[in-house]
């Protein structure tokens, strides 16, 4: 799975329409998207507001920027940023196309907000939101995508500083709720860990790896997807 809509010369973060379309370009079929809320709650696609994010992509600015903002940026100086809009657009011309969505950690009510502008970006159409792996980072935040819609597929995104002590109530809130998938970072997960996750029938992405041996050792432990910027 492409890390971002995948890396592009040499730049990772991106989320831009010539990042995806170059990882399609390269076999891609599935492809990680972030999307984020503006300051005027616009559903942009973007890793984030933060300081790593605007020096991977090349943008001077600080803080959480409006959508006429955010939509006049050029990544990379040349390259121009996407709406969720512009990714259903893209869903649409490459039917084929499967996207995890990597939802930032939002409260209750931003998350309803969030998902409202996915959902009706793509005109409640199962056969986008069919394709469409949602992620979500706590049981607060799938209960509210849950309010607005029932997506297909769930992946429970962990954080690495956690995950051993909260595997075991993990495994059991997927189970409950009917979710498929679990991310993992590779850098916390054990071989323990591949066996308990894949002996409860759940798939598993480990993430990010960049090193080709490194995601074929994972792969043969038993990991299903790896979430790569670059490899190819």
């Amino acid at each position: 799975m492409a890390h971002a809509g995948g890396g592009y010369e040499d730049s990772v973060y991106s989320n831009t329409k010539e990042a995806i379309l170059n990882s399609i370009d390269n076999g891609f079929n599935f492809i990680e998207i972030d999307l984020i809320l503006t300051s005027d709650d616009k559903l942009v696609c973007s890793h984030g507001w933060d300081k790593n994010t605007y020096e991977a992509i090349g943008v001077d600015y600080e803080g959480v920027p409006t959508y006429d903002e955010f939509m006049s940026w050029k990544v990379l100086g040349k390259y121009n940023t996407i709406d969720v809009d512009d990714l259903v657009g893209i869903m649409k011309e490459y039917p084929d196309l499967l996207i995890e969505i990597d939802l930032k950690k939002f409260g209750k009510v931003r998350t309803r907000k969030a998902i409202t502008q996915l959902v009706e970006s793509a005109e409640h159409d199962e056969q986008i939101l069919d394709r469409i792996l949602m992620q979500f980072t706590s049981e607060e935040a799938f209960f509210a995508i849950e309010e607005v819609y029932s997506f297909k597929y769930y992946q429970y995104f962990t954080y690495k500083s956690r995950i051993k002590d909260e595997l075991d109530d993990v495994i059991r809130f997927c189970k409950d709720n009917k979710i498929t998938s679990m991310a993992v970072n590779y850098t916390v997960l054990t071989d323990d860990m591949i066996d308990r996750i894949k002996d409860e029938g759940f798939y598993l992405l480990a993430f990010t790896i960049d090193d080709k041996e490194l995601a074929e050792e994972f792969l043969e432990k038993g990991v299903d997807t790896i979430c790569t910027n670059f490899i190819q």
